[in-house]
């Protein structure tokens, strides 16, 4: 078969990962081959039409850092966005916005034209191509693509099942075409693959319910976005409402009298399931003391008539919907536009990667996205970045670009998948980052935008821009340190005015408005910045202090440790992974699936106590 072309970088699929691959190439003046099945499930919401929440927006603000496109896209189709977790501490801060559907499929559609080093190529990969273990090119039914890296982001589609019931239907999300043959091609290549499961909720006609009966849940703040580098904002009277509906005892009672008709309960599926995004029937059976759950009424675009029901994903068949939908508060009138479905699909075990997202059986083969046995969006985004990044580094003959677990979300995520595996889609949280102070909402600029500019994929004018404000906020913090409260009647005594500022109560727009010009000016995000790094200046000083302990104990040796369950702060499951797997240093102990940096301060408390008891004896 004639060859058609060569490109640098290839990526195959088109959604959140796919995307962000190609970009981030592009930026590396590289020749890109971006391959999709058709042009209408590019850059697709296939399941909620929302980026961003907890740890996830964190991701999206990383993203953006390093030079990708997801806060931008995000930024620009917004059509509601809230800060979340505010109540509560900086490191669980994040934002999370709704997006329109309709404009960010088009937004997406055009920046791929209008980049000179992206061809889009709307062909079905039948097959990928690889001379003894280095990948060469994929073959499509149009012919065959050389390449000197490929990229696979196929996300739910690889021999993808619709369910509800039962079985009805062999093809990917929003009914677009499944992709069949790559499973074969990886089986082939002894890559494991797993069957995994997601669900979507029903859509439902907006006229169709009684918003009364309904909670308002709007956005709280019109002066926030996730773009560091191109910011906009989307003022309050601009956003759109969503609402918070409950289910009923009826809803209960319905679920569980109908589970043989859900395909999660009846066998027809043998996909695993997401545990920390549950079907309706899953929260009735896992959580059998909740009589109510809420649902999430969510705005899908400003042009629809249908809206999204987040939290009521089931595999119940057709027939039954509507009627579970009327068991809730204001839907008993409810009309579905489009039914719930699980679907099925193959996944890699990201363990067989390495933390460049390269295979490690193939060179030069990388994956990224729900193929990786993740979930979401901005997990799915976070690894395209990365392994687009990679890609076009081998490309170039450059070091590769690995991100630590303290220096972003994205470096534990990829951490977790590369050196755990998954059994299940695998959700970002901010439990599973032990350092969650330091990758704060507010810092992911101060964390990678230096690592960005060294890479070539941040301005060098906007990376400018950048220190001076942080120039301007550590001259503040400086003079707050050096001068004294009573200076200025604000308190008495020895009280620097840091140290004032720390206090609960105090804030720095009242302190700037008594200092005046004594202060550089900061914007709002600046003074937040600022705000943070006083009150909590004492936390982030002690985790940087775990941090620097834990490198050095990574060689430390475990072997002296006969039985784990002699550690009783341990955790039962960590006790039984430890015994299971019996790790030689600190380091192989870190790799095991369950096993957290707290365990590890125990295990080395343990080992202290047995060597002062060992002085003593002697």
């Amino acid at each position: 078969m004639t060859i058609n072309k060569e490109f640098d970088v290839a990526v195959i699929g088109a959604g959140h990962a796919g995307l962000e691959a190609a970009f981030i190439a592009s930026k590396f003046n590289l020749r890109v081959a971006l391959f999709n099945l058709n042009k209408e499930s590019i850059a697709n919401l296939p399941c909620n039409p929302s980026i961003g929440g907890p740890a996830k927006g964190v991701v999206t603000r990383e993203i953006d850092a390093l030079g990708g496109i997801q806060a931008i896209a995000a930024d620009e189709n917004k059509i509601q966005i809230k800060k979340l977790n505010q109540s509560k501490g900086p490191g669980v801060w994040a934002y999370r916005a709704q997006i329109d559907k309709e404009t960010f499929h088009d937004w997406f559609i055009k920046k791929i034209e209008d980049d000179p080093n992206i061809e889009l190529l709307l062909e079905e990969v039948v097959e990928l191509l690889k001379e003894g273990d280095e990948v060469k090119g994929l073959r499509t039914v149009n012919g065959i693509y050389r390449c000197k890296t490929l990229i696979v982001t196929t996300g739910t589609y690889l021999k993808a099942e619709l369910y509800r019931e039962k079985k009805f239907a062999d093809s990917g999300p929003d009914n677009n075409p499944a992709s069949n043959f790559l499973s074969d091609t990886f089986r082939n290549w002894g890559i494991e693959l797993l069957r995994l499961k997601t669900g979507t909720p029903p859509r439902v006609y907006l006229d169709s319910i009684d918003f009364s009966q309904l909670e308002v849940d709007d956005s709280n703040d019109g002066n926030i976005s996730f773009s560091f580098r191109e910011p906009k904002k989307l003022p309050l009277e601009e956003q759109m409402h969503c609402y918070l509906a409950e289910t009923t005892p009826l809803t209960k009672k319905f679920v569980l009298h109908h589970l043989e008709e859900c395909g999660t309960y009846n066998g027809s599926i043998c996909g695993t399931g997401p545990r920390y995004c549950p079907s309706i029937e899953d929260k009735y059976v896992k959580f059998p003391n909740r009589e109510k759950h809420f649902i999430f009424v969510e705005p899908i675009a400003r042009n629809y008539d249908y809206c999204y029901l987040a939290g009521l994903s089931t595999s119940l068949n057709k027939d039954l919907q509507e009627k579970l939908l009327r068991t809730i508060k204001g839907f008993q009138n409810v009309r579905i536009k489009k039914h719930a479905y699980a679907i099925v699909y193959d996944a890699i075990n990201p363990i067989q990667l390495l933390k460049t997202l390269e295979c490690k059986k193939v060179k030069n083969l990388f994956f990224a996205g729900q193929i990786n046995g993740t979930s979401g969006y901005e997990e799915a985004a976070a690894q395209g970045l990365i392994a687009g990044i990679n890609a076009s580094l081998k490309v170039l003959n450059r070091e590769p670009f690995i991100l630590r677990r303290d220096e972003a979300y994205i470096g534990v995520m990829i951490d977790d998948l590369t050196t755990r595996g998954v059994t299940e889609p695998y959700r970002l949280l901010t439990s599973r980052a032990e350092h969650r102070l330091l990758l704060r909402n507010d810092n992911a600029d101060e964390r990678l935008l230096g690592l960005g500019r060294e890479l070539g994929t941040i301005e060098e004018s906007f990376y400018r821009d950048f220190l001076k404000v942080q120039e301007d906020i550590n001259f503040n913090i400086d003079f707050l340190k050096k001068n004294y409260a009573a200076t200025y009647r604000l308190a008495e005594g020895n009280l620097t005015l840091f140290s004032w500022l720390a206090r609960g109560e105090n804030s720095y727009s009242e302190l700037s408005e008594i200092l005046g010009s004594k202060l550089r000016s900061l914007s709002v995000e600046a003074q937040e910045k600022l705000m943070i790094k006083v009150k909590y200046e004492g936390y982030i000083r002690a985790q940087e202090t775990r941090i620097n302990r834990l490198e050095k104990w990574r060689k430390l040796s475990l072997l002296k440790i006969k039985d784990y369950s002699d550690i009783q702060n341990l955790s039962r499951e960590a006790r039984e992974r430890l015994n299971s797997e019996r790790p030689i240093t600190v380091d192989d102990a870190l790799k095991i699936s369950g096993i957290n940096i707290n365990d590890i301060f125990w295990i080395k408390a343990y080992l202290d106590s047995k060597n002062n008891l060992n002085s003593e004896e002697k």
